[in-house]
């Protein structure tokens, strides 16, 4: 495989005395910020890479590691064309440069599912660009034709001869870019398809993995924040005088619409938090509860107001059609991360320094200069290691409200959220409700009818992430519309159930867009991770209607060479599918994300009304797996992650005010409650596709499936209750 410089980037750079390479997006400007990674000698092929006179390889990690592997991941790709033992190379946070943005977004934004589909080719040509250079530079140092060497754990190899990396970078940063990059072909990789050890590991046992709740500065304080207790409340005033009599308390400030307490340690923070007695203007969640919403969204299942989102095919006539209707919901969810919101920030001289766990670092820029009136130059942000994002963590506004606190007190703080400040202010996975009917001919063909509604993700994020791709002097307005233009067809709300595998003789699918004034987000596997549950639970009624079994069912409206129906084959053999004991009743679900398909299969077992979950059995095709361990453990955490959501998750909102508030009733999944997780991954040479989040959908359908087979009883509402 050969490619053209055309297609490696947009735009090469040179800087500095090295070369550096990689895509520059064009469009409404960005930082012009010179690569900052390598020290004073290092060879610095591209915008990713820096290898020293010593030897050492450094990787700038453009994408956020939260628990997902890409440090891994990303090593092995580039090692594998480097020549380079991916274990032995240092890995480094990147700054923010417009050569690490997301194409697809304009943003140097981690979500999607594709830190490593999104970076896969990329990544493999900073590598093979490298070591291209180094082949050149040893071929002048060595009188020798290119083609005579070969290169092998940092080496460069020729007859009797070889020459470490190191000894090359000086000559190699001053050679010219090569116009073509020829990669490996997959017969000969080393690395990649390999499951090698995380990267990061040791340092997580060892405890130096710094997240983003360990950093420390000099001098720094702490700061917790009384907020008000319902959505969107006012605060009208406050009395610290009793916080400000608890030993080690500094400061008792008001922040925006909230009060931070700040102290020498979090414990004298939060005991002074709670004797701030402060009054608040609730009147905006006034009717903003989980009943009225949800009675809302019924009576927009049957509107007139809808619009059409995919519609093929003509609708059947005639009396003996079978029709079956049905209706689903899905609540507010919470992310839960198991590390809370946190940041430290150090505003001085008119600059702030924000070090915290973040996708979207160009976002939380632009918030902060936003919000303390600066440039974006003016602001610098560190991404650290997430303990947890799930989505989460692309809104910065613990961010904001850490730099708004350091520059109220002139003192670096560091800001942190209790389970309580989280699950109250989080940006939620938005509810649901849908509406389907399904028709089946004489002849057996079927028409499908889906009705969507439920609040705009565009509507509320889009806004502020397109001020980050926008240049800092534009109106807000601007951002704004873009968001309300993409809201009535928003592909985070369809996601799912417009796009479907199956073969319909006639589809309609329409989406009511519903606003209730609840601050949503990214949740993992966004609108998909509803609208599986929807679909593929239908999809289950409509076979039972039928009398048919659920798996043949679907294979028989399915492209027989489609990988849907290749994976359902493999998991009805995975599985053992209706060929287990009488006391063992199955459940299976299928479906695409972020460009991966995901078949499973979900055993539970029922002693009197108790059930059990007992097994799962995963199936995955997500393209060549750069690391199969690492794909396994991100199928296995969302398989856990779905089944928490399944059985427990439920936000709920009365009068403005979140119900929820720590574990205990908003609980996770138990270790004693864990099914036995069998994961295959289909054998595929296909570039990766996302792997992150492709597990999480199947998991509720299959699972309320399961139950259906178990009891006769069909669960459309989540969570389930049993």
């Amino acid at each position: 495989m050969r490619t053209t410089r055309r297609g490696l980037i947009k735009s090469m750079l040179v800087t500095g005395t090295g070369l550096s390479l990689g895509v520059h997006l064009t469009g409404c400007g960005g930082s012009s910020d010179q690569y900052s990674h390598g020290k004073k000698g290092d060879f610095l092929p591209n915008a990713f890479l820096s290898i020293s006179p010593s030897g050492e390889v450094g990787l700038q990690i453009h994408r956020a590691e939260m628990g997902q592997g890409i440090t891994t991941g990303f090593a092995q790709i580039v090692g594998e064309e480097l020549d380079f033992d991916p274990r032995q190379i240092k890995i480094e946070f990147a700054g923010i440069h417009p050569e690490f943005q997301d194409p697809d977004v304009g943003l140097q934004f981690t979500g999607g599912s594709n830190s490593v589909a999104g970076n896969y080719l990329l990544l493999r040509e900073a590598g093979a660009t490298a070591r291209h250079l180094l082949l050149q530079a040893a071929a002048k140092a060595l009188s020798a034709d290119i083609s005579a060497l070969s290169t092998r754990d940092g080496k460069v190899y020729h007859e009797t001869q070889s020459l470490a990396y190191g000894r090359l970078v000086a000559l190699a940063a001053k050679l010219p870019l090569p116009d073509r990059v020829p990669l490996k072909p997959s017969s000969t990789f080393k690395y990649i398809g390999q499951s090698i050890g995380r990267v990061d590991a040791q340092q997580k046992v060892d405890g130096s993995a710094q997240f983003g709740i360990d950093v420390v500065q000099q001098n720094m304080l702490t700061a917790v924040l009384l907020r008000s207790p319902s959505i969107g409340g006012l605060l009208i005033d406050y009395d610290a005088a009793e916080a400000l009599r608890v030993n080690g308390v500094k400061h008792v400030v008001r922040v925006g619409e909230a009060v931070a307490v700040v102290a020498t340690g979090y414990w004298p923070a939060r005991k002074a938090a709670g004797l701030v007695s402060a009054n608040w203007d609730e009147s905006a969640g006034k009717g903003v509860s989980t009943d009225v919403i949800f009675v809302e969204q019924q009576r927009l299942l049957t509107a007139d107001e809808a619009e059409v989102v995919r519609e093929e095919g003509e609708p059947f006539i005639g009396s003996n059609t079978i029709t079956l209707t049905a209706s689903y919901r899905a609540p507010h969810l919470a992310h839960a991360t198991m590390e809370p919101m946190n940041a430290v920030a150090d505003y001085r001289d008119g600059q702030v320094r924000v070090w915290a766990g973040n996708q979207g670092p160009d976002i939380a820029r632009d918030m902060v200069a936003r919000a303390l009136e600066l440039d974006r130059e003016q602001v610098e942000i560190f991404t650290c290691l997430l303990g947890g994002g799930f989505g989460r963590r692309v809104v910065p506004d613990y961010m904001v409200e850490a730099a708004l606190v350091s520059k109220a007190v002139q003192n670096p703080v560091k800001l942190i959220w209790s389970r309580e400040d989280d699950m109250a202010n989080d940006y939620y996975r938005p509810s649901h409700s849908s509406r389907l009917t399904a028709k089946v001919s004489d002849s057996g063909k079927l028409s499908w009818t889906h009705r969507l509604v439920g609040p705009s993700l565009y509507r509320q994020q889009l806004p502020t992430s397109m001020q980050a791709v926008l240049p800092s002097w534009a109106p807000e307005a601007a951002s704004n519309s873009v968001g309300a233009m993409m809201a009535s067809k928003d592909p985070t709300s369809i996601e799912g159930a417009a796009s479907l595998p199956y073969q319909f003789e006639h589809i309609d699918v329409s989406y009511v867009e519903h606003t209730p004034d609840v601050p949503i987000g990214f949740w993992r596997s966004v609108g998909h991770s509803q609208n599986a549950f929807v679909v593929e639970s239908f999809i289950d009624e409509v076979a039972n209607k039928l009398k048919q079994d659920p798996l043949s069912f679907r294979l028989a409206h399915l492209e027989a060479q489609s990988k849907h129906a290749k994976l359902l084959q493999r998991v009805q053999q995975m599985s053992n599918w209706g060929r287990q004991p009488d006391d063992v009743f199955q459940g299976v679900a299928v479906h695409e994300s972020f460009g991966t398909v995901v078949a499973e299969v979900v055993n539970i077992s029922m002693a009197g009304e108790k059930v059990s979950v007992e097994e799962v059995f995963c199936i995955v095709d997500c393209g060549r797996a750069i690391n199969p361990d690492l794909v396994v453990t991100q199928m296995q955490s969302a398989i856990i992650f779905a089944l928490t959501a399944a059985f427990y998750g439920e936000i709920t909102i009365k009068d403005g005010t979140i119900q929820q508030s720590n574990f205990h009733d908003y609980p996770m999944l138990r270790m004693n409650e864990v099914p036995t997780i069998t994961v295959e991954i289909m054998p595929s040479s296909a570039a990766p596709t996302g792997v992150g989040e492709p597990g999480v959908p199947p998991l509720a359908p299959a699972l309320a499936n399961a139950l259906y087979a178990a009891t006769g009883e069909r669960h459309r509402t989540l969570p389930i209750r049993l």
